[in-house]
Protein backbone atom coordinates (compact mmCIF):
# COMPACT_ATOMS: atom_id res chain seq x y z
CA UNK A 1 0.00 0.00 0.00
CA UNK A 2 1.82 3.35 -1.09
CA UNK A 3 0.38 6.32 0.64
CA UNK A 4 0.37 9.61 -1.25
CA UNK A 5 1.85 12.56 0.29
CA UNK A 6 0.37 15.48 1.85
CA UNK A 7 0.95 19.51 1.90
CA UNK A 8 3.10 20.36 4.92
CA UNK A 9 -0.04 22.33 6.27
CA UNK A 10 -2.26 19.41 6.28
CA UNK A 11 0.19 17.26 8.49
CA UNK A 12 0.76 20.04 10.81
CA UNK A 13 -3.10 20.43 11.23
CA UNK A 14 -3.87 18.79 14.55
CA UNK A 15 -7.10 17.73 13.14
CA UNK A 16 -5.44 15.97 10.22
CA UNK A 17 -7.44 12.94 8.27
CA UNK A 18 -4.94 10.45 9.61
CA UNK A 19 -5.82 11.15 13.15
CA UNK A 20 -9.56 10.76 12.72
CA UNK A 21 -9.77 7.91 10.47
CA UNK A 22 -7.50 4.66 10.28
CA UNK A 23 -5.91 4.23 6.55
CA UNK A 24 -7.76 2.26 4.06
CA UNK A 25 -6.15 0.53 1.06
CA UNK A 26 -7.58 1.93 -2.54
CA UNK A 27 -10.66 -0.15 -3.96
CA UNK A 28 -10.87 -0.61 -7.15
CA UNK A 29 -13.95 -0.97 -9.19
CA UNK A 30 -13.76 -4.66 -8.96
CA UNK A 31 -13.59 -4.95 -5.21
CA UNK A 32 -16.76 -5.81 -3.37
CA UNK A 33 -18.51 -2.79 -1.57
CA UNK A 34 -18.19 -3.27 2.53
CA UNK A 35 -20.39 -0.42 4.15
CA UNK A 36 -19.06 -1.78 7.26
CA UNK A 37 -17.13 1.94 9.07
CA UNK A 38 -14.64 0.12 11.28
CA UNK A 39 -13.75 4.02 12.47
CA UNK A 40 -16.77 4.55 14.22
CA UNK A 41 -17.02 1.51 15.93
CA UNK A 42 -13.01 1.95 17.52
CA UNK A 43 -14.31 5.57 17.97
CA UNK A 44 -12.55 7.21 20.80
CA UNK A 45 -13.45 10.78 22.51
CA UNK A 46 -10.39 13.16 22.36
CA UNK A 47 -8.63 14.16 24.99
CA UNK A 48 -10.45 16.84 27.60
CA UNK A 49 -7.14 19.02 26.73
CA UNK A 50 -9.35 19.22 22.73
CA UNK A 51 -12.71 19.46 24.09
CA UNK A 52 -14.07 21.86 26.72
CA UNK A 53 -16.93 20.00 27.90
CA UNK A 54 -16.36 16.25 27.93
CA UNK A 55 -19.64 15.61 29.34
CA UNK A 56 -21.59 17.26 26.07
CA UNK A 57 -19.23 15.02 24.07
CA UNK A 58 -19.68 11.50 25.40
CA UNK A 59 -23.77 12.50 25.21
CA UNK A 60 -23.66 13.04 22.04
CA UNK A 61 -24.20 9.88 20.78
CA UNK A 62 -27.65 9.45 22.67
CA UNK A 63 -28.40 13.18 21.80
CA UNK A 64 -27.88 12.46 18.23
CA UNK A 65 -29.97 9.07 18.51
CA UNK A 66 -32.94 11.34 20.15
CA UNK A 67 -33.49 13.60 17.26
CA UNK A 68 -33.26 11.29 14.70
CA UNK A 69 -35.63 8.88 16.10
CA UNK A 70 -37.95 12.09 16.53
CA UNK A 71 -41.16 12.56 14.90
CA UNK A 72 -42.60 15.65 15.18
CA UNK A 73 -46.04 16.62 13.71
CA UNK A 74 -45.82 20.27 12.07
CA UNK A 75 -49.04 21.99 11.65
CA UNK A 76 -48.87 23.82 8.03
CA UNK A 77 -50.75 27.16 7.74
CA UNK A 78 -50.77 27.74 4.15
CA UNK A 79 -53.48 26.28 3.28
CA UNK A 80 -55.39 28.00 6.16
CA UNK A 81 -58.76 29.77 4.66
CA UNK A 82 -59.08 32.58 6.28
CA UNK A 83 -59.71 35.78 4.58
CA UNK A 84 -57.26 38.39 4.40
CA UNK A 85 -58.33 40.76 1.49
CA UNK A 86 -61.92 41.88 0.00
CA UNK A 87 -61.72 42.81 -3.34
CA UNK A 88 -65.70 42.18 -3.36
CA UNK A 89 -66.70 45.54 -0.96
CA UNK A 90 -64.92 47.91 -3.78
CA UNK A 91 -67.18 50.32 -4.83
CA UNK A 92 -69.80 49.72 -1.86
CA UNK A 93 -70.80 52.37 0.76
CA UNK A 94 -68.12 52.43 3.71
CA UNK A 95 -71.11 50.87 6.44
CA UNK A 96 -71.66 47.69 3.65
CA UNK A 97 -68.33 47.08 3.19
CA UNK A 98 -67.76 47.21 7.34
CA UNK A 99 -70.87 45.04 7.44
CA UNK A 100 -69.39 42.24 4.98
CA UNK A 101 -65.84 42.06 6.31
CA UNK A 102 -67.05 42.13 10.21
CA UNK A 103 -69.80 38.96 8.80
CA UNK A 104 -66.65 37.31 7.12
CA UNK A 105 -64.05 37.51 10.29
CA UNK A 106 -66.04 38.88 13.46
CA UNK A 107 -62.10 39.16 15.23
CA UNK A 108 -61.09 41.83 13.22
CA UNK A 109 -61.04 45.43 14.43
CA UNK A 110 -62.43 47.55 11.04
CA UNK A 111 -61.40 51.40 10.71
CA UNK A 112 -62.52 53.05 7.96
CA UNK A 113 -60.18 56.51 6.86
CA UNK A 114 -60.32 58.75 3.94
CA UNK A 115 -58.26 58.28 1.25
CA UNK A 116 -55.03 59.24 1.69
CA UNK A 117 -54.88 59.47 5.19
CA UNK A 118 -51.93 59.33 7.29
CA UNK A 119 -51.45 56.03 9.26
CA UNK A 120 -48.72 53.93 11.06
CA UNK A 121 -47.21 51.43 9.20
CA UNK A 122 -47.01 48.45 11.74
CA UNK A 123 -48.80 45.51 10.67
CA UNK A 124 -51.69 44.32 13.06
CA UNK A 125 -53.32 40.82 11.85
CA UNK A 126 -56.76 41.59 13.70
CA UNK A 127 -57.01 45.05 11.89
CA UNK A 128 -58.54 45.88 8.38
CA UNK A 129 -58.43 49.86 6.92
CA UNK A 130 -61.13 50.47 4.84
CA UNK A 131 -59.86 53.43 2.42
CA UNK A 132 -63.17 55.52 1.72
CA UNK A 133 -63.23 58.52 -1.04
CA UNK A 134 -65.33 61.58 -0.91
CA UNK A 135 -68.66 59.68 -2.01
CA UNK A 136 -68.23 57.34 1.00
CA UNK A 137 -67.37 53.97 -1.46
CA UNK A 138 -64.45 52.19 -0.54
CA UNK A 139 -61.82 53.11 -3.35
CA UNK A 140 -59.28 50.55 -2.14
CA UNK A 141 -59.37 46.49 -1.60
CA UNK A 142 -59.73 46.32 2.67
CA UNK A 143 -57.01 43.67 3.37
CA UNK A 144 -55.71 42.97 7.46
CA UNK A 145 -52.96 44.71 8.55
Amino acid sequence: MTTTQRPAWLKQHPMRTERCLPASPRLSCRDPIDLHLPCLASYKAPSSRHIPNRAQLLALPETAAIFVDLQVPVELKMGDKTKTSWPEVEGLPAAAAKHKILADRPEVHVVVLPVGSVVTTDYDIKRVRVFINRAGNVAEVPKVG
